[in-house]
């Protein structure tokens, strides 16, 4: 994993468990959607760039 890979994943995460906890004490849907689409959204991405690197494409 490239450094900027882990730095921005690591932001996502972090910005993951903010929402998680916001949405707990609140139980906001909007921030639960949110989090939702950015695990899935970069789930989606790393499988996508696993694919190419296996590939030999990077």
């Amino acid at each position: 994993m490239k450094l900027c890979d882990f730095l921005f994943f690591t932001l996502v995460a972090g910005g993951g468990a903010a929402l998680f906890v916001f949405a707990g004490c609140r139980f906001d849907v909007p921030a639960l959607l949110i989090l939702a689409g950015a695990v899935l959204l970069g789930s989606s991405y790393l499988i996508r760039r696993t694919r190419r690197r296996d590939r030999g494409e990077l």
